[in-house]
């Protein structure tokens, strides 16, 4: 039986330290999870929404001009009307978050498996590192739906 629902829409990376701070609140318990939730949050706006391909982050992490491809983006017609958001499903043993966005989706089997000892980049750890932190992570369909469920405390 779910003990409560919340949904939280989003689109820049101001809503989602807003909409990080407010689950804190909300869910205090979710504190552990909070770098898996963030970086799920800023793979479906930079990734999803935004279009930022891989090798296109991996060339603006060099430059340092990360920040800068996302505020532009977020004004390109082409991208600023999509939102994102996160629905926490409360339950009496987990907790069930779904994020969602509005792009195309990825390969997401190529990095569920992926060891973080390999990786060179600067990026591309964030399923990953979300793993160590979930009961359980799944991507749906294309890859612009997760799900992660967490242990809930007794509270």
């Amino acid at each position: 039986m779910v003990i409560s629902t919340k949904t939280y829409e989003f689109q820049t990376p101001s809503d989602i330290s807003r909409v990080i701070a407010s689950i804190l609140e909300e869910y205090s318990y979710l504190e552990m999870a909070e770098l898996a939730v963030t970086e799920m949050m800023v793979n479906a706006m930079e990734h999803g929404n935004l279009g930022i391909s891989y090798e296109e982050k991996s060339r603006l992490l060099n430059t340092d001009d990360v920040m800068n491809e996302v505020e532009k983006r977020l004004k390109d017609p082409q991208y600023r009307g999509r939102n994102a958001f996160v629905e926490i499903k409360e339950f009496h043993d987990e907790t069930v978050i779904l994020i969602c966005d509005e792009g195309s989706g990825f390969a997401w089997k190529d990095y569920l498996d992926k060891d973080l000892s390999k990786v060179k980049g600067l990026h591309g750890r964030g399923i990953s590192l979300s793993l160590n932190f979930c009961k359980t992570l799944t991507y749906i369909g294309n890859g612009n739906k997760v799900i992660a469920v967490f242990d809930r405390p007794d509270v």
